[in-house]
C-alpha cells in the first residue's frame, strides 16, 4: 500500500496499461484496454460499467494480475505501427 496526495492509502493501483488481443477470425489486432490509469484508495468503492466486449473483464483480470498487461502503445491503435 501507498499513500496517496490526499492522505489515504491507495491499495490498487495502475498507470498506462493495455491489452490487445489477435482476432482469431483475420489475425487482426483487437484493443481491449488502451492507456488506463487507475487508483482505488482504502474504503473506496468502484464500479466499472461499459457495453458488451468494451473490456471491463479485461481490465479487471489486468488489475488482478490474470492477464499481463502491455504498454501502450498497441499495434493498430490510433494511426501507430
Amino acid at each position: 500500500m501507498v499513500q496517496s496526495n490526499h492522505g489515504t492509502r491507495t491499495l490498487t493501483a495502475c498507470a498506462h496499461v493495455g491489452k490487445s488481443f489477435t482476432n482469431c477470425h483475420d489475425a487482426e489486432r483487437v484493443v481491449a484496454v488502451d492507456d488506463v490509469q487507475l487508483d482505488v484508495a482504502a474504503a473506496e468503492f468502484l464500479g466499472i460499467v461499459g457495453a458488451s466486449g468494451s473490456g471491463k473483464s479485461t481490465l479487471l483480470w489486468l488489475v488482478n494480475r490474470l492477464l499481463d498487461p502491455q504498454r501502450p502503445p498497441h499495434a493498430g491503435t490510433q494511426g501507430r505501427p
